[in-house]
């Protein structure tokens, strides 16, 4: 009964089947990170879905993570009959590790927009092949499409009204004008 920071990823909605031969690898790989759940720190031990675990405690590397710190310090304190931290304080940790790690996420994705669209800025190409994965938004036109060549994956506006279908290799143009928005692409129909 040692308060820790546990790690705990609950279940998605989405459930995906197995992929087939024929199924399109990218899609595949699209769907199944969308379908499993977010992680976060809690002190109560609850299930880790993709490891299939009924509760999971990370403590490999407490010189890169503060949680894992966390850990070693509660077990050293223990093995050696010494004050615990409680329960409430583990929360309190808690709380800030969750909100460190939302703001780090937000970080990686900004920087990687920020390089991403600094490319297509200076990218001479105009005309790139892309494997579409999904509609976030049809009625604005929002979208996810997969650049195999380059192989990253971005939300973009997708100029069309045909029908497409998720999996579906496309040729798209750029037709940003303000790169500091959202990129814009217009299908190329062949």
């Amino acid at each position: 009964n040692i308060p820790v920071p546990y790690r705990v990823q609950e279940s998605n909605s989405i459930h995906l089947k197995k992929k087939t031969n024929t199924e399109n690898e990218i899609l595949y790989n699209h769907k199944l990170k969308k379908s499993l759940g977010k992680t976060h720190y809690s002190s109560t031990p609850l299930r880790h879905n993709s490891l299939g675990l009924d509760s999971y405690l990370q403590a490999s590397s407490p010189i890169r993570r503060y949680s894992d710190l966390i850990v070693h310090y509660q077990i050293s304190k223990y093995i050696n009959n010494k004050i615990l931290l409680t329960k409430e304080k583990i929360d309190e940790i808690i709380i800030c590790i969750n909100n460190q790690s939302r703001q780090n996420i937000n970080r990686y994705r900004e920087d990687q927009k920020y390089w991403i669209y600094e490319w297509f800025k200076n990218s001479k190409l105009k005309k790139f092949k892309v494997v579409f994965l999904n509609w976030i938004n049809r009625y604005k036109n929002i979208c996810i499409i997969f650049f195999n060549d380059y192989k990253f994956s971005t939300i973009c506006y997708l100029e069309t009204k045909l029908e497409i279908k998720e999996g579906q290799i496309i040729y798209i143009n750029n037709i940003t004008i303000d790169y500091q928005d959202m990129l814009y692409f217009q299908l190329v129909v062949e």
